[in-house]
């Protein structure tokens, strides 16, 4: 039997590779032999047989050995990984925040009033800081314009005093009473004609308030001035109503012979002209209330400014308009810019009365304060 025995381990150490199960049979197990007659099988497998083959019970005890050795249990991968409750308890530690007692309640309440007055007061302390940046710039600004137009108008009266002096103003207004002993009215005049004309001075022709209303007298008067390189002369009219116009021409007004009133003469340098009383320029006012501002120079600003400040709306020819600059004659009257009532203005034979209308010739508008007026003060001045 010790042979069986062998044979049964060493098929059962082939069957299992890994050597880790080993062969156990029961202690006891009951035999059928098939006649009823059972055997008892203890560890040292002793048993009693009656007419049993040996090479049955050889196979069946193979079988039986084999059957009763244990297989061997798959290992169990580890799982490391968290469990859901292990998840759930975490997850509700990191959330979980124990409530603010009373006292650091009224801690954080402190704090935040603390921290909103400190911005308060830090934005007002830099709109003020701001506002005062603001207005010593706006000072800075006003002195240097300040200072930039007293420079301006100085410079400019130092070049119309090249142009004509203080004493040739006072004496070409004391003489004419169609400026209103205004300067900046003949000033305006005088900066209107070409640089080369503005180097020459004002020489009274003729004054109806002198002279006397009549055309044959104004014509005399151009005739006995004329000049033999330039003839430019000034006519000044001033209507009934107030409004001061008239024309520069560089033609004499003197008419030849037998000249028919349609016969035009004159240049591209004739216009016409409307004086407007306005509002002194700020900068003129602001440089005369300067007490900085010398003597002298402030006298004439502030002259300026007290008599009433003449601007001049000047109407010049442009090469597109009829060349209907000026025309004269001894039984019609004169006019520039056309003739009769379509002129930009026209005086009768007795210089009491014309017309005024828009030119085509200078694109003017109306001069005279009516389309018919009537004369108040005709002056005619030539340029020297």
């Amino acid at each position: 039997m010790d042979w069986l025995v062998d044979r049964a381990l060493s098929r059962s150490s082939r069957s299992n590779d890994d050597g880790l199960a080993a062969v156990q049979l029961a202690p006891t197990r009951a035999l059928d032999d098939g006649d009823g007659d059972s055997t008892r099988h203890n560890d040292d497998f002793s048993m009693t047989s009656g007419d049993d083959d040996y090479d049955d019970y050889a196979d069946y005890g193979d079988e039986e050995a084999s059957s009763a050795q244990p297989t061997a249990a798959p290992a169990k991968k580890l799982d490391v990984s968290p469990s859901s409750s292990d998840s759930e308890s975490s997850q509700e530690e990191i959330i979980y925040e124990p409530e603010p007692t009373e006292s650091e309640r009224a801690a954080e309440a402190r704090f935040e009033h603390v921290l909103a007055h400190l911005v308060k007061r830090l934005h007002a302390e830099v709109e003020q800081a701001q506002r005062a940046l603001d207005a010593e710039l706006e000072e800075r600004l006003a002195k240097l314009a300040l200072r930039q137009k007293r420079t301006e108008l100085v410079l400019a009266e130092e070049r119309r005093r090249e142009l004509i002096s203080d004493v040739e103003i006072q004496r070409t207004l004391d003489e004419s009473r169609f400026f209103h002993q205004q300067a900046s009215a003949l000033i305006a005049l005088h900066l209107s004609m070409s640089e080369q004309r503005q180097l020459r001075t004002w020489h009274r022709l003729y004054a109806s308030w002198q002279d006397g209303l009549s055309v044959q007298q104004l014509y005399r008067a151009a005739a006995a001035a004329g000049h033999p390189i330039d003839n430019s002369t000034w006519l000044l009219i001033e209507d009934a109503h107030g409004a001061r116009f008239g024309g520069f021409s560089t033609t004499s007004w003197d008419p030849p012979p037998f000249r028919r009133f349609d016969s035009f003469c004159g240049s591209g340098e004739s216009f016409v002209f409307r004086l407007r009383e306005t509002a002194p320029p700020q900068a003129l006012v602001d440089v005369s209330l300067d007490d900085s501002l010398d003597a002298e120079h402030a006298r004439v600003h502030l002259a300026l400014v007290e008599r009433g400040f003449v601007e001049a709306d000047v109407y010049r020819w442009t090469s597109t308009q009829p060349e209907f600059f000026q025309t004269s004659s001894a039984s019609y009257g004169l006019s520039m810019g056309g003739y009769g009532e379509e002129a930009a203005f026209s005086l009768n034979v007795d210089l009491t009365g014309g017309y005024s209308a828009h030119s085509e010739t200078f694109n003017s508008p109306r001069l005279a304060s009516t389309s018919e007026f009537e004369v108040r003060h005709v002056e005619l001045w030539a340029i020297r």
